[in-house]
């Protein structure tokens, strides 16, 4: 009979257990709601839609800022790293794409460090770089979208 209903209360105690962990995760990370089981995922965007890596950086004297998506676009027209171009662009863009989920002050640093090597190694220096992770937020009163900044970090900063 005891058994019985242990195991009639097994699942909802599992349940709540991890709705606890996810929910302190949540409020004590910069992780998104989608993350840990899901709960509450209907509650904000996306971070597929919601979160954004934007780089900021001068190259001769050109000012550039773009999303990580856009910078791999450019760099595979450019071709600026010869025959092992797609291969440099893939590692730098999933390097951008994991701050999204990811976004702390030790991933954006291997960023940028990955970047500058990569353009260096193009034979292009990099200067003034500054990488942000922005996420979107509904403002119901106003009905807009505002963009806020989860994490930035300049070269100079580090």
């Amino acid at each position: 009979m005891i058994k019985k209903n242990f195991l009639l209360y097994l699942i909802p105690m599992v349940a709540l257990v991890v709705g606890v962990i996810q929910w302190s995760l949540v409020e004590t990370t910069l992780l998104s709601r989608w993350k840990g089981g899901g709960f509450g995922m209907y509650t904000e965007l996306h971070p597929n839609v919601a979160r954004t890596s934007w780089v900021s950086f001068q190259v001769n004297n050109k000012s550039y800022k773009m999303r990580g998506k856009d910078i791999k676009e450019a760099l595979k027209e450019s071709q600026i790293f010869g025959p092992r171009t797609d291969l440099a662009i893939s590692h730098l863009y999933n390097n951008l794409k994991d701050l999204r989920y990811y976004p702390n002050a030790e991933s954006i640093k291997d960023a940028i460090f990955l970047f500058k090597k990569l353009y260096k190694a193009a034979g292009l220096e990099i200067t003034n770089l500054c990488i942000e992770v922005t996420e979107l937020s509904l403002n119901i009163k106003e009905k807009s979208y505002n963009n806020n900044s989860l994490i930035t970090l300049c070269e100079n900063e580090i």
